[in-house]
Parts: structure tokens; sequence; C-alpha cells
């Protein structure tokens, strides 16, 4: 018993704690574009009522479920920190861990529930996007709650196995219209396991109808919104085809899923591929190709995710972090693999996990040095699932508050950012009572004559470099040199004073 309550400690809180350490020094930083353009339409801004959240659709990251629950936490919460908002999205994670850890541990065993849990928890991938104020970790709690109703239904205890099956299957499409997808994956799988156990296909049918039919019934609800579906999947459409196409984002999920499975994939290469043999009618053995429920989902999620890739070719194409809650399925699949393995059990525990966390730590600095230049001086801030240029970032939260406790005045200043940093600006702008008339994007900047009205102004503008700045005051007509009057992490404010 004492033994047990050890392992139980360790596997529901020894993963959370290296989540936590992880990213420390991300879940405080600024809100980024997308949070802060959520938290503006939906949860704070002029008619961001709580009905109104499921009803208003203008923009595809307003994630239905989730920004329903950050709505009712700020109110909680009115004058949070940034970590503080981040909180739920931080829950949602660590209870998927937590669940890899203690349930899973019937089906994985102490050890390898321990090294799949760790796996997410230091995942140089799911750890980026598990502290933000976004739908991606409910997104991925529901995704392991569905990997563990299919195991139970596996496993006997239909009745649990699909409540959880469908309560994944509801909450998935209404959390993100594409997050339907993986209710396909597991139907699939399910199929083609059950029948391989000789149920007939009537039988079948009826135990993957109720997670389909749902799963349909939320990502309907969409079409209820109208025009309003139309206009954000063009929008979103249309950012995503800036950066990626079909190629590249298979090509970027195959190396962000050999990132994030790590040292998992080093145990797996050593496996052998098992095979079940019955006696045939001379007394030789027929063999056939065992297949798991492990190597089923793998299978099944691949051809799904196949297929939207293939249908994408010359259309729209799904953002990479589209498929973000394939990943703790594919973990939990490649644990299975492993323990159906009598070799890894005899390899040594500690050292697998140092395995983890070193792999894990070696694939953070490499994808930091590679992005590095491109975070610093390209036109293109890296954004994928391997680097995020917002990560730790909080240099608009720094110049906003200095500006609001220096000098800045409406009378004579005006300010002037990125298109990018526009929503995180605007946020902390509005939060310290700065005047928003005195504060433009480069595209509101063009767009109105906002250049003659403020002629007269000193104008503060903050960019990552020179050559930016120089694009933000280019509308203006200034012919005079920037002056930089501080230097931030990623960022430097700018002036440009009257002219004589």
């Amino acid at each position: 018993m004492h033994k047990r309550c050890w392992w139980t400690i360790l596997l529901a809180i020894v993963p959370g704690l290296f989540l936590l350490i992880r990213i420390s020094s991300w879940w405080t930083a600024e809100f980024w574009l997308d949070e802060a353009a959520s938290l503006h339409y939906f949860c704070l801004g002029e008619g961001a009522t709580f009905g109104n959240i499921f009803r208003n659709y203008e923009y595809a990251n307003n994630h239905i479920l989730f920004t329903a629950i950050t709505w009712l936490w700020i109110r909680l919460f009115p004058n949070g920190a940034e970590w503080l908002w981040r909180l739920p999205a931080l829950c949602c994670y660590g209870l998927a861990i937590i669940l890899v850890g203690t349930v899973w541990r019937r089906w994985l065993g102490n050890r390898m529930a321990f090294l799949a849990a760790l796996s997410l928890a230091v995942s140089p991938v799911c750890s980026a996007f598990a502290w933000q104020l976004r739908g991606y970790s409910l997104s991925m709690l529901l995704a392991v709650l569905a990997f563990t109703g299919l195991q139970f239904y596996l496993q006997g205890q239909t009745r649990r196995g699909q409540i959880l099956l469908c309560l994944a299957a509801l909450a998935q499409p209404l959390t993100m219209p594409s997050a339907a997808l993986l209710t396909f994956a597991f139907a699939g799988s399910m199929a083609v396991l059950l029948l391989l156990r000789g149920w007939p296909g009537k039988k079948i049918a009826l135990a993957c109808s109720p997670m389909l039919l749902l799963t349909l019934l939320g990502a309907g609800y969409y079409l209820t919104l109208g025009e309003q579906l139309a206009r954000a999947a063009s929008n979103a459409a249309s950012i995503a085809a800036l950066r990626w196409n079909a190629w590249l984002v298979a090509r970027h999920l195959c190396l962000a899923m050999l990132v994030h499975l790590g040292f998992l994939l080093f145990l797996l290469a050593q496996r052998r591929p098992e095979r079940s043999c019955n006696p045939g009618e001379n007394g030789e053995k027929s063999c056939r190709w065992r297949i798991s429920p492990g190597l089923a989902i793998m299978g099944s999620s691949s051809g799904c995710i196949l297929a939207v890739l293939l249908l994408s070719l010359g259309r729209q194409v799904p953002f990479p972090r589209n498929f973000l809650l394939f990943f703790p399925v594919f973990t939990l699949a490649t644990a299975l693999l492993l323990r159906e393995q009598a070799g890894v059990r005899r390899f040594p525990f500690w050292k697998a996990v140092l395995g983890v966390l070193g792999f894990a730590w070696l694939s953070e600095y490499c994808c930091q040095q590679l992005m590095v230049r491109e975070l610093r001086t390209a036109d293109i801030r890296p954004h994928n699932l391997l680097y995020q240029y917002y990560r730790g970032m909080s240099d608009n939260r720094t110049i906003v508050t200095g500006l609001a406790k220096g000098s800045f005045s409406a009378a004579t200043h005006v300010a002037l950012v990125s298109n990018n940093d526009m929503h995180t600006a605007f946020w902390y702008w509005r939060r310290c009572g700065l005047p928003e008339e005195s504060l433009y994007s480069l595209n509101e900047w063009r767009r109105s004559d906002a250049a003659r009205q403020h002629r007269q102004k000193i104008i503060l503008c903050w960019a990552r470099h020179n050559q930016e700045a120089q694009e933000l005051l280019a509308p203006a007509g200034r012919q005079v040199p920037l002056q930089a009057v501080q230097e931030f992490p990623r960022r430097t404010l700018y002036v440009v004073s009257m002219p004589p």
C-alpha cells in the first residue's frame, strides 16, 4: 500500500511540476495577438456578453466552449494577472497529464504511464500551447478523454467508455470545428478493432454511431451562424495561405511529431512487430500481424490527417496547430505499443526518464537556435508548432505601462505599432486608461487621414528593428532620422520629434 501511494504521488504530481517549470517564463508574459483579440471581442469588449459568445463567430479564434469558461473565470478575478487568467487552460492540460499518469496505469503500468505523462509535460510542442488563453488545452484534454473511453470500451466497460467517447465527441467541435476530425479517427479505429474481434457489422455500427452523431451535431451548430462561418473560414484560410500549403503542413507535422515523441520513438525502434498465430488444419501455425489499439489509432489518425491534406491541395489549407489534439493521442498510442514490448520493461527506468528530459531539452534548444535569426530580423515571424515568436515576450506590456506612467499626452503625442502588435498593444493601452484615439496600427494609419491630423505631434513607435520602424513612419511623411529611446528584449522604442 505504501509503495502504491508513492507511485500515485509520482505519477500525478511530478509530471505537473515539470510542466510548471517548463512554462514558467511563458504564462506570465503578455497576452499575444490571438489571446488579446479573444479577450476584447468575446470576453470584455463592448457587447461581449456570455450569450454573445455562442452567437458571435466573426473570427475563427472564438473557441466557443473555452471562451465561455474564460468569460466566467475572469469575472471571478477581474483584475487578475496574465498567469491567473491563463490558469483554466493550464488546468485543462494538467488534468490531461494526470489522467495519463493515473488512469492509464491500468493499461500502461506505472513506469510507462509516468514516461507518457512526462513526455506530455515537457513536450516542445504541446507545452508551448498548454498555457495559452485559447482552446488548445481543452481540446487536448478531450482527446485524452476520448482515448480513455475507447480503452474502457475495448476492455468491456462499454457504458463508461461510451460516456467518455460521446462527451468528447460533442465537446470537441464546439471548442474548435476542426477538432471534429478526431472523432472520425476514433470511430475508424474502433470499427477495425471490433471487426477483428469478430463483431458483426450491425453491432459495430451501433457502437460507433453515438459519437459520430454527436460530433455531427456539434459541428452542425455552426451552420446556425450563417454567413459568419463563411467569413471566419475565409479569413483564417487567407492568413494560413501566407505561410502554408498542404505539402509544407505535412512536412512540418512529421517533424513536429518526431520532436514531440522524442525518446519514446527511440524505445519503439527496438520493438519487434508481434504476430498472433493459430494452429492450421495440418497442425502448422497460421500467423497474421496483430493489430493493437495503439497501432489502430495511429493508422486511423494518420489516415484522417492525410485525407484533410489531400483535400487541401490547391485549396484552403489548415494551420498546423489545428492538428495539435492528435499529439497526445500519438503519445498514448506509442506508449501502448511500448507496453507490449518485454524488452522495454527491462530498460532502466531512470535512464528512460533522463532520455525523455534530455531529448526535450535538446529539441527545444535546436528549434530556438534555428528560429532566433528569423525571430529578430525576418519580415515573417516564426509561428508554428515548434517555435512561436510571441513566447515569453512582454515588450508591448512594458512599453505601454511605461508610457502610462510617464509623460505621454494625447495633446502632444501619438503612437504607432505594427499590425502584429496591434491587438496586444491596444489591450494594454486600454487597461492603462490611455486614450484609444492616440494609438494606431499600421493599417489604421494608412486608411485614415491620421498622418495629416497628427502632423504636428511627436510620434512614438516600437518595432523589432529600424527597418520596421521606417515602414511604420513612411505614411507620416517624416524624413527626420529615428531616435532610439529605449531598447527592450525584442523591440526598440523610437521617437520622431515635431518638425521645427
